[in-house]
C-alpha cells in the first residue's frame, strides 16, 4: 500500500511530518551546537541576543541557541516538527506555528537564522523573496540575517543521485535530480509491513550573487558569503554556502 498525498498539495506542507526524521537522521544535537557555537565565535554573538530561527524544524538549532544562553525563538510551518521542537525542555514555550511568508514579529529580534536550506522552498521566486522580506523586517536596527544555503556549484558537480539506508526494519531510498534551478529528492520509505510512503522535496538552487541581490532588495546591507558557519571563505569544496547581511541603522 502506497501512502501518497495529493499533487495538488505543496511539497513543504507534505514532507515535513512525523517521518520526517527519518530522511536526515545523520543531523542530530551534537551537529547543531558544532554549528551553533561556531557561528556564534564568528558573529562574536553577545549571550544573550535575541535571535529567531525560521524554519526551526523539530527545534535543533534552536535548542543549541538556548543552551548557549540566546533569547531564541522558532518558528515553522509544520505541526509535527513543531511538536518535536515543543516537547524539547530548551524550547517550551518558544516555537510558533507560522508561513515565513507572514511571521508575526515587529523588529525585535538582534539576529534571525535560517539554516539547513530551509530557503527556497515556494516555487515562485517572489514567494522565495517575500519570505526574505519577511526575515529582514524583524530585525532591529543593526541586527543580521544569517542563510545557511546549498552551495549550487559544488552540488552540480558532486550530486549523489541515489543512495539508500535503513533504519531497524524500514528502509529509505532517496533519488536525486536537479531540474529548473532546482534540487529535487524523491524519497521512498519502506516500512516492515510492505507498505511505502513517498516524500519529495524541492528547493531552490541559487549562486551567492542571487542571494546577495535578493537580501538587497529586502532592505538588507554588506551581504557577505562564505563557505562554513566559522566564516571561513567558500571555495569550490565548500558544500554549504553562508550568507550574512545587516539591516541598516
Amino acid at each position: 500500500m502506497v501512502h501518497q498525498a495529493p499533487t495538488s498539495i505543496p511539497w513543504y506542507v507534505d514532507a515535513f511530518d512525523e517521518l520526517y526524521p527519518l530522511l536526515y537522521p545523520h543531523r542530530d544535537d551534537a551537529s547543531a551546537d558544532q554549528q551553533i557555537a561556531a557561528l556564534r565565535s564568528w558573529l562574536n554573538l553577545p549571550p544573550s541576543q535575541r535571535v529567531l530561527d525560521v524554519a526551526c524544524g523539530a527545534g535543533r538549532h534552536l535548542a543549541s541557541l538556548r543552551r548557549s544562553g540566546a533569547d531564541a525563538w522558532g518558528l515553522d510551518l509544520s505541526v509535527p516538527l513543531l511538536a518535536r521542537a515543543a516537547a524539547r525542555a530548551e524550547c517550551r514555550g518558544r516555537v510558533v506555528r507560522c508561513d515565513m511568508r507572514a511571521i508575526p514579529f515587529g523588529p525585535v529580534f538582534d539576529l534571525v537564522v535560517n539554516l539547513f536550506s530551509s530557503f527556497g522552498y515556494f516555487q515562485h521566486d517572489h514567494d522565495n523573496q517575500r519570505a526574505l522580506h519577511e526575515m529582514a523586517g524583524v530585525l532591529r536596527p543593526g541586527g543580521r540575517l544569517v542563510i545557511d544555503h546549498i552551495h549550487a556549484d559544488h552540488l552540480t558537480r558532486t550530486l549523489t543521485r541515489d543512495s539508500q539506508s535503513a533504519h531497524g526494519s524500514t528502509t529509505v531510498v532517496h533519488h536525486r535530480t536537479i531540474e529548473d534551478q532546482r534540487v529535487v529528492k524523491r524519497s521512498t520509505i519502506t516500512f516492515e509491513d510492505g507498505s511505502t510512503r513517498r516524500v519529495t522535496e524541492s528547493v531552490r538552487l541559487y549562486q551567492s550573487r542571487e542571494l546577495s541581490q535578493m537580501m538587497k532588495l529586502a532592505g538588507l546591507s554588506d551581504p557577505t558569503t562564505c563557505g562554513d558557519f566559522n566564516g571561513s571563505p567558500l571555495t569550490d569544496d565548500a558544500d554549504r554556502m553562508i550568507l550574512t547581511a545587516t539591516r541598516p541603522r
